[in-house]
């Protein structure tokens, strides 16, 4: 009797903790739906992410395609020119062998008055009339100078109207005559050194003196110089026989040359030719 009054004692209690055990499993369920919904989310912009990569790379596969199938027919075409080209180059070399032969010339400065008749012929060496000066002097006339110079001896800088000018003078040519001047036409000319005047004939001597704005400042490298030299450029008037022409003259001492004014190639470039076979071939101009 006592046992069984026990049983009928413990029903609630067994009752009591089954509906503890599923109220507590019910909260459990409750405090994860926020988990499961944020792994639920992941996943699927995961998933998305994957589908976008995926297009992705399909794209790329597409347009890596392409542009291989691009470089197939740009490297066809390539062919093509190529084979083309050389069958113009048999053409081209094909036909030439039915043109006549041209008889070969050497190249030379001489003046042909066939070939060239409105270019002047001028000699290695010519008297040059200088305007600023009013009187005629030699020159070496020279091929291998791409530019002119003149001799400028005691060259004093000045400024007039705001510009900068030159004052120098310039051995008149009677003076430089009686130096040894070359006249020999078998060998090529070359601006020559040669010695300097006596002083009582320097001083006898009658120079000219010459004005003229600086145009500009050009560097010189001389081969026996370690640093580059500035010199004054002038522009002056100068006829050779019929050629008259404003040209540039860069400054410098010559007084150990033969010839006071050298007239490089931008003076007769276009519009003479030189025969160095031959010298004066134009007299001088009268006053």
């Amino acid at each position: 009797m006592c046992f069984k009054r026990a049983n009928r004692s413990s029903t609630p209690h067994l009752i009591l903790s089954l509906l503890s055990v599923f109220t507590l499993a019910g909260c459990a369920l409750d405090s994860d739906k926020p988990m499961l919904q944020a792994i639920q989310s992941l996943d699927a912009r995961l998933e998305q992410r994957i589908n976008n990569l995926e297009e992705q790379n399909q794209t790329q596969s597409t347009q890596l395609d392409q542009l291989q199938q691009q470089l197939k027919q740009g490297d066809q075409a390539i062919s093509q020119l190529k084979a083309n080209q050389t069958k113009l180059l048999a053409l081209v070399e094909e036909k030439n062998k039915d043109l006549p032969r041209q008889p070969e010339t050497p190249d030379t400065d001489t003046d042909q008055s066939s070939n060239s008749p409105d270019k002047v012929v001028l000699g290695s060496k010519e008297w040059v009339w200088l305007d600023a000066a009013q009187a005629n002097f030699k020159a070496r006339i020279d091929s291998g100078a791409t530019t002119s110079s003149i001799h400028a001896a005691d060259p004093v800088f000045f400024e007039r109207n705001g510009e900068e000018w030159v004052r120098f003078n310039l051995l008149a040519d009677e003076s430089k005559e009686s130096l040894p001047v070359d006249q020999s036409t078998e060998s090529p000319p070359v601006d020559e050194p040669t010695e300097s005047l006596p002083e009582d004939k320097a001083k006898e001597s009658k120079g000219k003196q010459i004005e003229a704005p600086v145009v500009r400042w050009v560097r010189i490298i001389q081969a026996s110089a370690k640093t580059p030299e500035r010199r004054p450029v002038i522009q002056a008037w100068v006829q050779v026989g019929g050629l008259r022409e404003r040209a540039e003259f860069t400054l410098a001492d010559r007084s150990k040359m033969t010839f006071q004014i050298l007239l490089g190639r931008e003076f007769f470039k276009d519009i003479a030719l030189i025969d160095v076979g031959k010298s004066y071939i134009h007299p001088k101009q009268k006053p």
